[in-house]
């Protein structure tokens, strides 16, 4: 839902103890914060990347300063970006952790407890991890990029509205007012289809297929053949509403903050000659 390609949400639902167990793994002390931050690190993926120049490009944004630099021939860009130091990656970071891994695993958590209590474990050990501790790490790393890309590409939407009509934005800028420059870039009618698309790509995208293809469906739902029927609870491999909940109630609104952050920075360095020229434009 993130990005193209392969599908991390969608897979790191399917790492349901460890997600969600990781709080206080024989260790009391060590949270699941720090382990992720931890895993963030000292990732070989994240180095891998980082070696092929990764980080170079402008809508990359890391969770860590340590990178080493690229061994490939860096590539060349066109400067889009004002200066600025915006960068909500610990909201994400902290954001996942609380939020979104408890939600998307809450399902799997369960069932192998149930399965943990019909083996006779019960109590504390009955929520144990299922060991995919690499596979987790992979899917952490994979999930966290992808929303810190999403939410940073928010400056290269300023920057866009603020060239086609910069004397709009500058007073709000010259004497800081957020209210004033939300309202310059929010369209409520854009982020309506965007959830809806949103809702649409991941019932799509964790729809459970029978052995011909087709979506699973039981008397009530409505089917190709035209017979009222109601989707089964649980055929889907995700949960639609927390997807949809995730980009209403998290993504979107830190990228508006993301937006409008940059939007003040956006004058930092100029002159009054140059702030006055934007004003004509």
């Amino acid at each position: 839902m993130l990005r193209k390609g392969r599908n991390p949400s969608i897979e790191g639902a399917w790492f349901r103890q460890i997600m969600a167990r990781m709080v206080s793994k024989r260790d009391g002390n060590v949270s699941r914060y720090g382990s992720i931050y931890g895993r963030l690190e000292r990732s070989d993926l994240k180095k891998l990347t980082a070696k092929a120049r990764r980080f170079t490009s402008p809508d990359e944004t890391p969770f860590t300063a340590d990178l080493p630099p690229p061994i490939i021939p860096p590539l060349s860009y066109p400067k889009i970006l004002h200066p600025n130091d915006v960068n909500v990656n610990k909201s994400i970071l902290s954001y996942y952790v609380h939020t979104c891994i408890p939600r998307i695993t809450h399902n799997a958590t369960l069932a192998i407890a149930t399965a943990n209590r019909a083996r006779g474990i019960k109590g504390e050990s009955e929520f144990d991890d299922d060991g995919n501790y690499g596979s987790a790490a992979t899917v952490d790393v994979e999930l966290l990029q992808a929303m810190s890309k999403r939410v940073h590409y928010g400056k290269f939407v300023s920057e866009s509205k603020f060239r086609s009509k910069p004397s709009d934005f500058i007073p709000h800028i010259v004497k800081p007012n957020r209210v004033a420059l939300e309202a310059l870039i929010v369209k409520p009618e854009v982020e309506r289809a965007l959830l809806a698309r949103v809702r649409k790509k991941a019932t799509l995208y964790s729809q459970e297929l029978d052995l011909q293809g087709e979506p699973l469906i039981i008397d009530g739902d409505v089917g190709r053949d035209g017979k009222i029927g109601e989707v089964r609870k649980g055929r889907f491999r995700v949960d639609v509403d927390a997807v949809e909940q995730l980009y209403e109630n998290f993504l979107i609104p830190l990228t508006k903050e993301v937006e409008v952050d940059y939007l003040l920075q956006r004058l930092d360095g100029l002159s009054k000659e140059d702030i006055e020229a934007l004003r004509t434009v």
